[in-house]
């Protein structure tokens, strides 16, 4: 029930808000109690008095406790203020009974009317770090004195059969067993069979009260990709559901299905390396012979095989390559393309180890491609945009952006005055960019850079600097904790400018534009993107699959993920008005985006987000 957590995220935001005009909040990672009571599911009788439960380790100050309910029937939330100002002793004993402290500025819409109905989660917060710790409970439910318990019991379908590990050969017909309780009978559910990156329906649209489905092995079922399939050997894992989502369950164990003889065969991937075109993207084909129709992971490690001890670049199969199907007489996307990182743009020779990644066995089973490893040679091309704030190395000279002219550092000296790293300095061809001033000793930070001041992290804009109260914020604005440079003594003499927000949520006394230059188009996809890219887990965290390219982005809306779909601004090559969004698999996704520009460490041209992350 994502949504509920929705509503309790604005909360613990606004209380950062609200203390951010006294005192700047440090970037840093959200803290989270153990709190041991209530637990998931528990039911606690109103009128009577329960003891909340916490570690106090967590926190050295005192907290406000609050109690948050969602009822999903009528929409509507209920709660407020259990108690404010609790010493922090590790427990609380809740007078069920008594009004709660209801702070209109606080929760909005909500009331104090308590009851069956609705689902309950607390939330203990400490005062003294404006909620940089905080936690909260699982779900779990009120009931009055005298109702029935049914009334908060929570629909559910339980799994009864194969669910041990159970074999069978292919040509069986395994009878699926299920018993539905606080459910409505007469709905739907569905039975899915998944291995690796296929899943197929076993069954679709079965009333509940039917109680059994029979997979009959022998004959092909739809998948997620509309396309027949028919089962292979393989260690299936069965998943039932109510079509409402309001119910579902996994096999404890997958089932094993073997051949006639039975013996559970598995074929190595087959993959090939075309090219590395001029643009610097590795081109080539994969696909897993047990699991023909389906995309699989392509993992490349550069100048050196397979090491678990070195970090590779990855992507899926997901460019349609009509060749490679015809060939093999497949269907489906089975090409890819992955971006050479922009270490290697250096104009020498390296070369692409490349492996197609099994479906069933990716930890021993993988291969490496025909005409792996691939010799490449990628030069850099002329920038035409570059983003202030970004370093650089040309012909042996260093340059920082700053109102999108290069920079030069006279010496190494200079460079270490401004606490900067080498390795944010990318190797790049600036033929095409003005050259600009000279930096100077001692000097102030160029506009642009990020800056570390009393453990707060600073954007260096032209007359100000302007403070992230947030890591989330900081990350909105495409930025990365590597980029942080400490501040110089120069730094120090620039007055503080407003708040830095997320992207179009200015609060007052804050701006949400990037300083002296209003908000660049590629933050904004930049920052559409991240924020979709959270939407797309948080739907992962409570159906157990990604959107399908059938329903698209508009999914995360319907369920409160989103209150609508960012669309990106053409401009330039960049010309499309929507994120393109595809999901090849229940656990895979792909999403295409454009930056006009270099932004937030990217270059110009065509990316991917992915459930791995941007590429």
């Amino acid at each position: 029930m994502k949504f509920f957590l929705l509503r309790v995220v604005p909360v613990l935001v606004f209380l950062f808000c609200a203390f951010a005009s006294a005192k700047v909040v440090n970037a840093q990672i959200l803290g989270s109690t153990n709190i041991t009571a209530p637990t998931e599911g528990q039911v606690i009788t109103i009128g009577k008095t329960f003891e909340i439960k916490w570690d106090k380790e967590t926190f050295e100050e005192d907290l406000d406790i609050s109690l948050h309910g969602y009822n999903i029937t009528t929409g509507e939330y209920v709660g407020g203020f259990i108690k404010r100002s609790v010493s922090n002793t590790g427990s609380y004993k809740w007078d069920t009974s008594r009004s709660l402290t209801v702070d209109d500025d606080l929760l909005g819409d909500y009331t104090t009317k308590l009851g069956t109905g609705y689902s309950y989660k607390i939330v203990i917060l400490g005062e003294a770090n404006t909620g940089s710790n905080f936690g909260y409970t699982k779900e779990f439910s009120l009931l009055k004195s005298g109702d029935d318990l049914s009334l908060v019991s929570k629909p559910s379908i339980k799994l009864l059969s194969p669910n041990n590990g159970e074999s069978f050969k292919i040509g069986d017909k395994i009878p699926i067993t299920w018993v539905g309780s606080y459910v409505n009978l007469s709905s739907t559910m569905y039975v899915v069979a998944s291995i690796g990156d296929t899943s197929l329906y076993i069954a679709k649209d079965v009333p509940i009260s039917t109680g059994t489905v029979y997979w009959d092995t022998t004959k092909s079922f739809l998948n997620l990709k509309q396309a027949y399939e028919i089962a292979k050997p393989g260690e299936w894992k069965l998943v039932i559901g109510a079509t409402d989502l309001t119910a579902y369950d996994y096999a404890d164990q997958a089932i094993k299905l073997t051949d006639a003889t039975g013996v559970i065969p598995n074929a190595k991937p087959r993959s090939f390396v075309d090219n590395v075109d001029a643009s610097g993207m590795l081109n080539g084909w994969a696909f897993d012979p047990d699991f023909v129709n389906s995309a699989i992971k392509i993992h490349v490690y550069f100048d050196s095989p397979a090491d678990p001890t070195k970090t590779s670049s990855s992507t899926t199969t997901f460019v349609s390559r009509p060749d490679v199907n015809t060939a093999f007489g497949l269907t489906g996307s089975h090409g890819f393309r992955l971006p050479i990182p922009e270490m290697y743009h250096d104009g020498k020779i390296h070369r692409a180890y490349v492996y197609g990644i099994d479906g069933s066995d990716p930890a021993n089973n993988n291969a490496i491609a025909s005409n792996s490893p691939f010799s490449f040679t990628v030069k850099n091309k002329p920038l035409a945009h570059v983003t202030d704030g970004d370093l650089f190395v040309d012909n042996g000279t260093i340059y920082v952006i700053e109102y999108g002219v290069k920079r030069p550092f006279p010496s190494m000296t200079v460079f270490n005055q401004y606490y900067y790293s080498l390795k944010n300095v990318i190797p790049a061809d600036l033929s095409g960019i003005t050259s600009g001033a000279v930096m100077v000793a001692n000097g102030r930070h160029p506009r642009g850079a990020a800056v570390l001041i009393n453990g707060t992290v600073y954007f260096m804009g032209a007359n100000n600097k302007y403070p992230f109260n947030t890591e989330t914020v900081f990350n909105l604005w495409g930025l990365k904790f590597e980029q942080v440079v400490k501040a110089n003594a120069a730094d120090l003499t620039v007055p503080d400018g407003p708040i830095m927000t997320p992207p179009g949520t200015a609060e007052p006394g804050q701006i949400s534009v990037n300083p002296d230059s209003g908000l660049p188009r590629d933050a904004k996809s930049l920052a559409d993107v991240r924020q979709i890219m959270t939407a797309l887990e948080l739907y992962w965290n409570d159906h157990n699959t990604y959107p399908t390219t059938a329903m698209g982005l508009a999914a995360l809306v319907v369920v409160n993920y989103l209150s609508s779909v960012p669309a990106p601004t053409p401009a330039g090559s960049c010309t499309a008005t929507t994120y393109l969004y595809t999901s090849p698999m229940p656990n895979m996704y792909s999403m295409k985006f454009c930056l006009e520009n270099p932004s937030g460490g990217f270059a110009a041209g065509e990316h991917y987000a992915t459930e791995e992350g941007l590429q």
